[in-house]
């Protein structure tokens, strides 16, 4: 493992918590063993040297993730995993930046020992005239409980065009001569869906 830590060799230690706060780095798919060599000595005496062995398991690393939904559309994002182990067995998310936007499906919350699924059906809705990015952080956690280094999911929100309502009046067998309403700051609409005509009895 690389050595993230304080962790040095000396001589004429007389603090017993000197290693206490020596941190090592697993980034492996297994566990490995980091092994000190001391020799305990006494009114200028050394003793026989012993060992002390520690087992630093691994953490899992995964890559930043990036995706892109509509405004209002589920993100469909499952949370990565590490592609060599060891496995993401959850997932804390620590932050949630919206950039501005609202959500409007799913539970987008920080939360702890979440699954891979977590924000899968998230939405958000994007009612301005440009792309926006969603950021999450998180943290993955493997089955051993121990955290890896935080990962980003960076969801590309596109915009929704949003069409005002609409009247007219004109007379029976006349015309309607009105063209489909557009978003008047953006993006502009490029075609339209329409799904339902409520006549009242009136026949075309």
């Amino acid at each position: 493992p690389s050595l993230t830590g304080t962790a040095s060799t000396g001589t004429g230690i007389t603090n017993a918590n000197f290693i206490a706060n020596d941190q090592f780095t697993n980034t492996t798919n297994g566990p490995l063993d980091v092994v000190y060599t001391v020799t305990p000595y006494r009114l200028g005496c050394p003793g026989d040297p012993f060992t002390i062995t520690i087992t630093i398991k691994p953490e899992p690393v995964v890559a930043n993730q990036t995706g892109s939904a509509c405004s209002d559309a589920p993100i469909g994002i499952l949370l990565g995993n590490d592609v060599d182990g060891p496995a993401a067995a959850s997932y804390n998310i620590t932050n949630i930046n919206p950039n501005g936007l609202t959500a409007s499906a799913g539970s987008p919350v920080v939360a702890n020992m979440v699954t891979a699924g977590e924000i899968a059906n998230d939405a958000w809705t994007n009612a301005t005239n440009a792309s926006v990015d969603v950021i999450y952080t998180v943290v993955p956690v493997s089955a051993d409980d121990c955290e890896g280094d935080p990962f980003t999911v960076t969801v590309t929100i596109q915009p929704e065009p949003v069409v005002a309502f609409q009247t007219k009046t004109v007379c029976s067998d006349e015309a309607l001569n009105l063209n489909l309403g557009n978003d008047v700051d953006g993006p502009p609409v490029v075609f339209y869906d329409i799904t339902n005509i409520n006549s009242n009895g009136l026949v075309a």
